[in-house]
């Protein structure tokens, strides 16, 4: 498993190896202050490891900085292209609450960067949301004005670096429940066994559902998906 990230995610390593349930086997890029384009080398990096899952957890610092927001979108279409092979990628939304010392407020900007991504997941099943941005303003709205995850209305807290490390456990676990199998040829055959419930991963894979019943007499060479991969 894959995790880019920038601050957020440089403060949430410790709770996410004590809470992230042993099968999974963290693969962690985080640097303070990246920004999404910054990040583009550590991207390829982590998905030239073929990891089964992929969390992006950037942006924050786009709109902070302020990058532009066109350029933000560009960059943040560019890494999701870079874990266009990965099973699951989850997208880590930004906090819409958060304030820049010197401009005050960038709700806005965040919230045209959350909605990018939102469209990316519309698009394509294999991308949801990590919705970073739903706790916070939970958290608000039973705690108002400011909440208690953070201190500055960026850095998550004690309190929310725990909250993020139990999301995410859930998130990671949703990506392959109920199990899959993955095909290792396209033959006429395999596509005979796999029929309708079978989903094209690639040209040369394809993914079925235990429950759909399409795995009754799949050969044995034929792979379960690693969880902690």
């Amino acid at each position: 498993m894959a995790i880019i990230g920038d601050s957020i995610t440089f403060l949430d390593q410790g709770e996410m190896q004590k809470q992230l349930s042993p099968e999974f086997k963290l693969n962690v890029s985080a640097t303070l202050g990246i920004t999404l384009g910054q990040s583009m080398a550590a991207a390829q990096a982590l998905s030239a490891t073929n990891p089964n899952q992929g969390i992006i957890d950037l942006g924050s610092n786009d709109v902070l900085s302020p990058v532009p927001i066109s350029q933000a979108i560009a960059d943040l279409n560019a890494i999701v292209a870079t874990f266009r092979e990965t099973h699951c990628t989850h997208l880590v939304d930004l906090n819409t609450h958060m304030v820049a010392i010197d401009r005050g407020s960038v709700g806005v900007e965040a919230k045209q960067l959350n909605d990018e991504m939102h469209k990316l997941a519309k698009a394509n099943s294999a991308i949801d949301i990590f919705g970073w941005d739903k706790i916070i303003s939970d958290d608000i709205a039973a705690h108002p004005p400011n909440g208690t995850l953070t201190a500055d209305t960026v850095h998550p807290g004690p309190q929310a670096q725990k909250l993020l490390a139990d999301e995410l456990d859930t998130v990671l676990h949703r990506c392959w429940t109920p199990l899959a199998i993955l095909v290792i040829s396209d033959t006429p055959s395999a596509r005979g066994l796999i029929g309708a419930p079978g989903e094209a991963l690639t040209p040369r894979r394809r993914r079925c559902v235990v429950s759909d019943g399409c795995t009754v007499g799949l050969p044995s060479r034929w792979r379960l998906l690693s969880r902690g991969r």
